[in-house]
């Protein structure tokens, strides 16, 4: 339980992270698509 307590911070900053290149992919892959329609 201390542990995972410790580990919360970090964890929500790769959270963020993540959200942040899922959106980038996102934008990029709408993009791939419509260059190769």
């Amino acid at each position: 339980m201390k542990k995972r307590h410790e580990n919360g911070p970090l964890l929500e900053f790769f959270h963020e992270q993540n959200a942040e290149l899922a959106g980038f992919y996102r934008t990029y892959s709408n993009l791939w698509r419509s260059f190769n329609t």
